[in-house]
This record gives structure tokens, sequence and C-alpha cells, in this order.
């Protein structure tokens, strides 16, 4: 039952072997969820995601026989129900010992810098070619309705400040109390 929940795929595409960029390798794997990676850059939610979602990673080259770097990019391939995301407020720290015979010591941070989540979170760009074909024809359908809307209320005269902007400062001010009055529900002062 989790897995329909939250259980979603990511397209890898290891692309470009740094050593060798003809090769390219491409994959799918499971994900449940995602991780926000916070550091001194990242200041929204979707950064810090999308810096879990890239970066390098050694593994052996077909073409070269040998252990290779290759650049990982992954995207969401199919949506979840539910997204979840994990915020990685945690780092580790190398201090080097000064004195004789003394090992570096390893020291974990916590990471208390803030990262702005938006009340409504587009993850349109860390989806593939794939799913953002999906997304756009629903992203259109809202552009719609949201353009209905707002004719809509234009239409009704509902927009006080489509209405203020074709009205003198005094109009705007006696359309302004006839709109306080008629929601407070009495009659507007002549």
């Amino acid at each position: 039952m989790l897995r329909s929940l939250v259980g979603s795929e990511m397209c890898i595409r290891d692309s470009s072997c740094i050593e060798n960029p003809d090769e390219t390798n491409i994959s799918s794997e499971p994900f449940w969820k995602l991780s926000c990676y916070m550091d001194k850059e990242v200041t929204f939610v979707t950064a810090g995601v999308m810096k879990g979602m890239e970066g390098t990673m050694e593994m052996t080259s077909r073409t070269l026989g040998v252990p290779a770097n290759f650049m990982k990019t992954s995207r969401i391939s199919k949506m979840p129900r539910y997204l979840v995301i994990g915020f990685n407020r945690f780092d580790s720290k190398t201090i080097k010992q000064t004195g004789p015979g003394d090992s570096d010591k390893v020291v974990g941070l916590k990471i208390l810098k803030p990262v702005a989540f938006p009340f409504v979170l587009d993850i349109y760009q860390l989806c593939c070619a794939d799913q953002k074909s999906v997304l756009d024809v629903e992203r259109r359908k809202l552009e719609d309705i949201k353009e209905a809307e707002l004719a809509a209320r234009q239409a009704t005269g509902t927009l006080l400040e489509q209405r203020a902007c074709d009205l003198s400062p005094e109009e705007a001010a006696a359309e302004l109390e006839r709109l306080k009055a008629e929601k407070m529900g009495t009659a507007a002062p002549s």
C-alpha cells in the first residue's frame, strides 16, 4: 500500500562519462522520497532537491573497461500520488590534528540555514521530458481555468485593482466605500 501512495520511478541518465563523453547510460530506479541537500547556496527547496538529483559517481566504463567518473542526472519519470521530501540538515567536517601521532577528527555538523518552502511546490523542472509533456497538458488546462476565472471576475467588476485603474481617485475612494458597505451589509452613504 505504501508503494502505491509514495512510490514512484526516477529516470537516471548517467550522461557523459567525463573521460569518454560519447558514452551514456540510461536506467531507472524506484524512489520513495527526494532529499533536499542544504548548504550555503541553497535557499529554496527546489534548488536543494536539484542538488541531490545531480552529481558525479564512479562506475566501470563499458568502452574504456576501467572505473571512470560519470555525471549523474536524475529526473522523475513517474509522478507519485504523494511526494515526500526529506531535509538533509547534517554534514561532516574533517579537522586536522596538529600533535604527533594524532589522527584527523571527523565532526558532525547541523546546518541551521533556513530554506524557503513554497505553499505550492512546482516540481516541473525535476521531471524528465516525457513527464513534462504529460504535465504540459494539465498546466495548459489550469491556465485556461485561471484565465476564465479572471475574465469572469473582470466582467462582473469584482476586481477592484482593475477598476481602480479606470477610475479617478475620488471615484476609486467612493467605490471602495461602496464595496466596504456592501460587505458589511449596510447601504452605501450617498
